[in-house]
């Protein structure tokens, strides 16, 4: 139950990390600029991976470990999901963004 419990922990510690890397929305929508707090979306984006990768290999471990129908096997694949989850969350805007830098 450990394992599970670890993947879990990472993966709710991810989630803030990853609404971290959006602090810059509100300075965009005002027309101002961050100052000091530039490295924010950095910093949040480079946590919530660093929790995400961990997430889905602990995770992982968990459910191999134990069997399924048990609480620890249910906890593992929620939080398998919520690793996955997390992952696509930051990848895939960063894909689109890049495309996006890349086409104009």
């Amino acid at each position: 139950m450990n394992l599970a419990r670890a993947a879990i922990g990472c993966a709710i510690v991810g989630v803030p990390l990853w609404l971290l890397s959006y602090s810059w929305v509100p300075f965009a929508a005002a027309g101002r600029e961050m100052g000091g707090l530039s490295p924010l979306p950095l910093v949040g984006e480079l946590g919530a991976l660093l929790a995400a990768v961990p997430t889905v290999a602990l995770s992982r471990f968990a459910r191999n470990r134990s069997q399924p129908g048990t609480a620890e096997h249910r906890l593992g694949s929620r939080a398998f999901t919520m690793g996955l989850a997390l992952l696509a969350l930051i990848v895939i805007p960063n894909i689109v963004g890049a495309l996006a830098f890349l086409a104009s």
